[in-house]
């Protein structure tokens, strides 16, 4: 955003222990009745609300978070004190989709608008779920880049 004279922020909703839907305790390993720690932000772009992000913090860090870091730019600026995160690992889920009444009067979208969801899951070093985020993204002012590394290996002779 910043690169496109856009003033990224956020603007927190709630923090709070929930019981997990099904899809996120199985996506993050948690035992039948294991609570999870909850974070709910607006993405603002010029302090208009673009997006909605609900992630899920696995019980064995969500005591570490760092509060500050809500308020940051980077997304996961929270958690970037943690050690065992270094050299982690994340995967992310891709998914037009309808807008809800409720994403509607979040981010200021009509009922069936599309919506881009993105569901990013982080891994710590050692492979285990510690963050899934579940994030719906107006389809009108949100473009998700990713960046990898060529496919094409040079051939030596």
């Amino acid at each position: 955003m910043v690169q496109q004279g856009i003033n990224p922020g956020w603007q927190a909703l709630a923090t709070e222990w929930v019981t997990p839907s099904p899809d996120v305790q199985e996506q993050l390993q948690l035992s039948a009745g294991e609570q999870v720690y909850c974070i709910r932000r607006l993405r603002l772009a010029d302090g208009v609300p673009i997006g909605h992000h609900a992630a899920y913090v696995s019980p064995t860090i969500a005591r570490q978070i760092n509060p500050a870091g809500l308020s940051e730019d980077d997304s996961l600026a929270y958690l970037h004190h943690l050690p065992r995160l270094a050299n982690g690992q994340g995967r992310h889920t891709l998914e037009a989709i309808a807008a809800t009444e409720c994403d509607a009067k979040r981010i200021g979208v009509q009922a069936g608008a599309p919506l881009l969801l993105v569901q990013p899951l982080l891994f710590d070093a050692e492979g285990a779920p510690v963050e899934l985020m579940i994030a719906s993204y107006r389809g009108d002012q949100f473009k998700y880049q990713i960046t990898m590394p060529s496919a094409i290996t040079p051939k030596i002779d």
